[in-house]
């Protein structure tokens, strides 16, 4: 039984309704605060094999100072690498997973949708068939569109009389 999920996983943001795509299966760098609202309780891993994973990250055995977590949340919110442990809790379907998706980027805030029209990502994530397909989906919404070949080709000129 494996470890860990597969990678790329996309993370799913329950209480943001938020997506992305990660790599990191050992240590991720994050947010003071996050490890004091324990945030990762709202998360969910789906990997390239069909399993789902909720990740925890580790912490300090005797906590938080009220002193540290009153500065996390007004005045500075250190960046600290915390490992992550990993519990296999079962499967999922790729319907599921492209309904987060969707409701990510129907309740995006100018992220995904910086360079992309909102229908044409749900359009893209409603016609793909694997877990591939998302993971295009994915890369064609962080690529810029100046990154990107056309999709119409150039029209041809029409040279004028002299």
């Amino acid at each position: 039984m494996p470890s860990r999920p597969a990678t790329p996983y996309f993370i799913l943001y329950i209480r943001d309704h938020g997506v992305d795509v990660s790599s990191q299966t050992d240590r991720e760098i994050v947010p003071k605060s996050a490890l004091i609202d324990n945030v990762e309780a709202g998360y969910v891993v789906y990997d390239a094999e069909g399993r789902s994973w909720p990740p925890r990250y580790s912490r300090l055995e005797h906590g938080f100072s009220w002193l540290t977590r009153l500065a996390a949340k007004t005045v500075y919110d250190p960046l600290v690498e915390v490992g992550i442990s990993w519990t296999l809790v079962g499967s999922y379907e790729l319907g599921a997973l492209q309904d987060a998706f969707i409701d990510a980027v129907k309740h995006d805030n100018d992220i995904l949708t910086q360079w992309r029209d909102e229908d044409k990502i749900v359009a893209r994530i409603e016609r793909s068939l694997t877990y591939d397909d998302l993971i295009s989906v994915w890369e064609w919404i962080q690529a810029c569109p100046d990154d990107e070949e056309p999709t119409d080709p150039p029209s041809p000129k029409v040279s004028q009389p002299a």
